[in-house]
């Protein structure tokens, strides 16, 4: 029992770690504090992995994303790595999880959307008309104007971060 819950409180501690990096990169890329290269941007695809699982696992771990929709989700994700149709990828991982999902709870909701929206970006990374349009939104060249609607896809990632992160802080392992 002891181990289960030095288990817990690590992997806890490395949550937050990870939902903080998260939010600091999203805040400098808001403000443009972090402006890469176009070219540096193209094979960041696997930032997008990352980026998604920190609040499923904050999920996992406060209990409203059972294990077996866990299992699901993630094996999944292995199995569509080698198929090509990206929709009937996204309504595939939906028909699997949407009896497990919590509706009542809004971090639940709210953390399903922003998977499948990363699982998009991750999929589309090298040839997708919407992940250029990020990647070229993110770079050090862009001109355009700074307020669209990738603004606001940014500023909704570092809102699921937070939220995730005030759930991580607020688990019974550090009362215990």
């Amino acid at each position: 029992m002891i181990i289960a819950k030095v288990f817990l409180f690590i992997t806890t501690i490395l949550l937050i770690l990870l939902e903080l990096l998260h939010i600091c990169t999203h805040i400098g890329v808001i403000t443009r504090i972090y402006n890469p290269k176009l070219f540096e941007l193209r094979n960041h695809n696997i930032y997008f992995l990352f980026d998604m699982c920190g609040p499923l696992f904050t999920l996992w771990l406060s209990n409203d994303l059972p294990y077996r929709a866990t299992f699901y989700f993630f094996m999944y994700m292995i199995f569509i790595s080698f198929y090509d149709s990206y929709l009937l990828n996204l309504s595939l991982i939906i028909l699997f999880v949407k009896d497990y999902i919590n509706v009542y709870n809004p971090l639940t909701l709210l953390t399903i959307i922003h998977a499948g929206i990363h699982l998009f970006y991750v999929l589309t990374w090298k040839n997708g008309y919407y992940a250029r349009r990020i990647q070229n939104w993110t770079s050090a060249e862009y001109s355009g104007s700074h307020y669209t609607a990738d603004w606001f896809l940014t500023f909704y990632d570092i809102t699921i971060h937070s939220i995730a992160l005030l759930s991580l802080l607020s688990m019974k392992i550090f009362t215990d």
